[in-house]
């Protein structure tokens, strides 16, 4: 019972740490597109 209880909290906690990686994957993948946008925007001439 006890065993049970602690691998579901660890289940968790495993759940809670790959959405927060996953979260900042994608955040750190959508800085480097904005990134790219504005030093795109930036580069063209009539800008």
């Amino acid at each position: 019972m006890m065993f049970a209880r602690l691998r579901n909290k660890w289940k968790t906690a495993a759940g809670k740490l790959l959405v927060i990686r996953a979260g900042l994957f994608i955040f750190n993948v959508v800085l480097v597109i904005v990134g790219l946008i504005y030093i795109y925007v930036k580069m063209k001439p009539h800008f």
